[in-house]
């Protein structure tokens, strides 16, 4: 006899996981703020805030949860407009 759990309730994250269907792809709309992440690019480690600096230039952004779009941008892949 086997018995499976495959309840989604067990893949749970911490609340300030970067978890992107979690985020605003523009700055409307009210966003939690998560915690610094970090990726790999071509073997090398970059690490990644993911809320706006304290020293951020448009002061009304200074601290605010950084939108999907900002981070994706940061990273070089989003795509270029024409």
């Amino acid at each position: 006899l086997f018995a499976f759990d495959n309840a989604t309730s067990h893949a749970t994250f911490s609340p300030d996981a970067l978890i992107a269907n979690r985020m605003n792809l523009s700055p409307a709309g009210k966003q939690k703020k998560m915690r610094k992440t970090s990726y790999f690019c071509e073997r090398q480690k970059y690490e990644q805030d993911i809320v706006f600096p304290s020293d951020y230039h448009i002061l009304k952004l200074c601290g605010e949860a950084k939108r999907l779009r900002e981070v994706i941008m940061e990273r070089e892949l989003w795509p270029e407009e024409d």
